[in-house]
């Protein structure tokens, strides 16, 4: 992001003092291939996943800005905001009719 005052001369970015930083991000919740190392008396871990290409995701937004300081150097903001998960159960509804539309 250019300062626009600045693109005739000398072109510099703009400070971005006070912009917060968010991002998306999906996450699978197991791996298709996960190896186990157990002791000879550990039973078998249970997994939930009946097939390996339907493993569920979940979805996080992160946000995060730039840390504020007062006058004598001390904090007023550290830059974190946080982490949330967006997290809803749907059962998904198989239909075999869908696949008549298909090419």
């Amino acid at each position: 992001m250019l300062d626009q005052r600045t693109l005739t001369n000398d072109p510099k970015f703009i400070e971005m003092y006070n912009i917060i930083h968010m991002d998306e991000k999906w996450f699978n919740t197991t791996c298709k291939y996960i190896n186990y190392y157990m002791a000879p008396d550990e039973d078998d871990p249970h997994r939930t996943v009946h097939n390996k290409n339907r493993i569920g995701k979940v979805m996080l937004l992160a946000a995060v800005g730039r840390p504020i300081y007062d006058d004598a150097g001390n904090y007023i903001f550290d830059g974190n905001l946080g982490v949330w998960p967006f997290v809803i159960k749907v059962h998904t509804t198989y239909c075999m009719h869908m696949f008549h539309f298909l090419p």
